[in-house]
């Protein structure tokens, strides 16, 4: 026997996409709505490729539904489903867990042809027409330490045997240690396939005869979630697992682009720009979607001095010529300059030797130590404001207490001051 399915998971439905709205030219109304399009055109796809059942491994929601419009969508799609005689199946994680105030009223309103797995023990759901076992657990609460994978029942002997779960597969950075697991434990259980759901990153792995699959999030939310998103469809041949095919739904797509500023031609700030354009027109027609760039400009080049000392006005230029070169189909979401300047003479040195002293004081260990000074008074105005839930979109733009980000901004700080000392006619000074 010959049938697919669809696996798909981390749908965040109706994701605030934080900090969309200060994005000059962004594709605001489809970037709103990107979360709910992405998964309508996952409903078109089981329905055009006529599968036989889809796996949701959960975080439905993004989080807490304040209303009924989330839940509402959800149940009229998978209604669309059940139709055509398709059954879904479903977990909870940590964004939509048992536990939250509309989850035991919504699964009373669920379509029977859609099974919403027990938070409380795992369970087992038998398609007998097709040989093939769920086994699944919802999460019970946002926070669940212990390994839920472990407390899975053995495979039903005869049938394809799936494993639904979301979970954090052997300490994955970047989300929630939520119900951790590892590759091993899942394979001792014996299943042919586990469909995993809560790392946004799409992975494949195999495990001796035990096929493992993270997804991805079904529409990438911010500026660390790059490249296509969508689903898995999933062929199964004389009970056997035989192919694994992604397929792209995003709505709108995420990238971070490189331009090599070394490159001869780019000698100026123009230059620069007008080539971080280009590279963005490029990326967005080869997506066929509408797309969001972060571009870092990297590279020793003549124009450095003029790109950092007017980083903000070249960030407006890159923007309003994608605007105005693509209406809604390309914006910036940051440009950042990774750029130093060609190598100065030992003349120039001579020349301006009251320049070492101060260059000097841009050393990056003083400036973490006068970093570590006013760090704390720089977080002091943001203590009494309520905690941001965790993986509940963009990360900060900037966040003081990661390395990487400091080091960043002490870098752009050191490299403004410099190009200023080396010519500091070409400094203009904001007005006062």
């Amino acid at each position: 026997m010959s049938f697919r399915f669809l696996h798909a998971a981390d749908l965040h439905l109706d994701s605030p996409l934080r900090n969309v709205a200060n994005y000059d030219g962004a594709p605001f109304e489809r970037l709103r709505d990107a979360t709910r399009e992405a998964f309508a055109q996952l409903v078109e796809l089981a329905l055009a490729q006529d599968v036989a059942f889809v796996l949701l491994a959960g975080d439905l929601y993004d989080r807490e539904c304040r209303d009924w419009q989330t839940p509402l969508f959800l149940r009229g799609q998978l209604g669309l489903l059940a139709e055509a005689g398709i059954r879904t199946f479903v977990v909870q994680g940590n964004h939509d867990h048992a536990g939250q105030r509309l989850s035991k009223a919504y699964r009373q309103q669920l379509p029977e042809e859609v099974h919403l797995f027990s938070a409380r023990s795992p369970e087992t759901v038998v398609i007998e027409e097709l040989n093939v076992a769920i086994h699944g657990q919802s999460h019970a609460t946002r926070s669940v330490g212990e390994d839920l994978a472990r407390s899975f029942p053995p495979p039903v002997s005869g049938c394809l045997n799936l494993g639904l779960l979301h979970c954090n597969l052997a300490g994955s950075s970047g989300h929630g240690n939520y119900a951790p697991t590892s590759a091993a434990v899942l394979a001792e259980k014996g299943y042919d396939y586990w469909a995993l759901g809560h790392i946004h990153a799409r992975r494949v792995l195999r495990e001796g005869s035990t096929t493992i699959v993270y997804p991805g999030n079904l529409q990438g939310r911010h500026a660390r979630e790059t490249g296509p998103k969508g689903c898995v469809l999933v062929e199964v041949q004389h009970g056997s697992v035989s192919e694994i095919e992604f397929v792209a739904l995003d709505r709108v797509r995420w990238e971070h682009l490189v331009v090599d500023a070394a490159a001869e031609d780019l000698a100026t700030p123009e230059d620069c720009i007008h080539a971080a354009a280009e590279a963005v027109l490029e990326a967005q027609t080869s997506a066929g979607r509408p797309l969001v760039a972060r571009v870092t400009l990297r590279g020793e080049t003549p124009a450095h001095d003029g790109l950092v000392l007017r980083s903000e006005h070249w960030s407006h230029a890159l923007r309003d010529a994608l605007v105005a070169r693509t209406g809604e189909q390309a914006c910036l979401e940051e440009l950042r300059l990774e750029t130093t300047p060609p190598g100065t003479s030992d003349s120039d040195a001579e020349e301006r030797p009251d320049t070492d002293a101060l260059r000097a004081l841009l050393d990056h260990a003083l400036l973490e130590r006068a970093w570590a000074r006013v760090a704390d008074d720089l977080a002091a105005p943001f203590r009494d404001l309520p905690p941001v839930p965790e993986d509940s979109g963009a990360p900060p733009a900037f966040d003081p207490s990661d390395p990487e980000d400091r080091a960043r901004l002490l870098g752009e700080v050191r490299s403004f001051i410099d190009a200023a000392l080396r010519d500091p006619r070409s400094f203009s000074p904001p007005d006062s």
